[in-house]
């Protein structure tokens, strides 16, 4: 692994423990500002690691197997999954669509600056 991408990585995960340990003490105001830092962190390790894993399924050719790392493996698995085609659900049967269906209220948080 590049030094630069190993220093890169040991720092942030560091720096992440620390300010965990750091949150108890915070005010409500700092931590708002701390969640809202965060975001950004979390999005970029999230476009990462889907670009990583892009990779390695374009390696493994889509066939299960491993690409070995420096001091990991990444492990591909082919697992056969069933999912309910809601739009096709919707458009087909809309009364089984309606009468199964339900609304719910979710809380969500956005962060804008100031």
């Amino acid at each position: 692994m590049l030094r630069a991408a190993k220093i890169d990585l040991a720092d942030t995960a560091d720096a992440l423990e620390h300010l965990l340990k750091l949150i108890p003490k915070m005010t409500r105001e700092e931590k708002v500002d701390v969640a809202a830092r965060v975001r950004a962190v979390h999005k970029h390790a999230e476009a990462i690691d889907s670009l990583i894993k892009g990779e390695i399924k374009e390696w493994r050719k889509g066939k299960p197997g491993t690409v070995k790392g420096e001091q990991w493996q990444a492990i591909l698995s082919v697992v056969a999954t069933t999912r309910l085609d809601g739009a096709w659900l919707k458009l087909e049967r809309p009364d089984i669509h309606t009468a199964y269906s339900k609304t719910t209220d979710v809380e969500r948080i956005t962060f804008a600056p100031r």
